[in-house]
């Protein structure tokens, strides 16, 4: 019985470290002409590539998605698309189906990392400060601008994600930013992606992922 055990663990392990060497050929051959259209194309078109990119992947990778409510999506504009977030995941399943105008809000260590930020930019993405509370003001009021220039953004109030199941504390500031602008609130519900990637984990599986778009508040 034990040595069952012990074969099976080895076997997952070993099924886990191919699909993801599988997942990095797809996500390095696919993304380095994403890149280079960055430098050429204009922030709608990349955006839209962005999309097809994200939904493309999705299935390639054998990750299916299930969505309900996306007519929610375009209820209210602007509007702070307010997500859970359990996993790096959560990130690409939301580019599939939201707005190309969405602009992201991510924390400004994002801005420093080596291809990432060249999207970032590029998408006119927004970065917060989390531990400098003078810049971190500055951050919202340019979010706020953001949104009065009639730019949906996605926030995720948990801030972070985490290796335990459930939801963190949300974090004020999406609700606060949706106030102060009389923006509607768009609760999103994402499932499945924490199974993909879970957080301190460097291997992946496959998974279904289900997003859920409620009526904006």
């Amino acid at each position: 019985e034990w040595l069952g055990r012990k074969s099976m663990a080895v076997f997952k392990t070993l099924a886990k470290a191919i699909y993801t060497a599988y997942v990095g050929f797809l996500l390095v051959t696919t993304l380095f002409p994403l890149y280079l259209f960055a430098f050429f194309a204009s922030r709608q078109s990349f955006a839209r590539a962005c999309r097809i990119w994200a939904k493309v992947i999705q299935k390639a990778v054998f990750c299916p998605m299930t969505t309900s409510g996306l007519a929610n999506l375009e209820k209210a504009k602007p509007a702070v698309f307010a997500a859970n977030h359990a996993s790096y995941i959560d990130a690409v399943a939301l580019i599939a189906f939201l707005p190309p105008d969405t602009r992201f809000v991510g924390k400004k260590e994002l801005f420093s990392t080596p291809v990432i930020r060249t999207f970032m930019h590029k998408l006119g993405y927004l970065g917060v400060d989390r531990m400098d509370l003078p810049k971190g003001l500055e951050d919202t009021r340019h979010i706020e601008a953001t949104l009065k220039q009639g730019h949906s953004i996605l926030i995720f109030p948990e801030g972070t994600f985490g290796y335990a199941s459930g939801l963190r504390p949300f974090r004020l500031g999406a609700f606060k930013i949706a106030a102060e602008t009389n923006v509607p609130v768009c609760p999103i519900a994402l499932k499945g992606t924490r199974s993909i990637l879970r957080a301190d984990e460097e291997l992946m599986q496959p998974g279904h992922i289900t997003m859920t778009v409620c009526e904006p508040i």
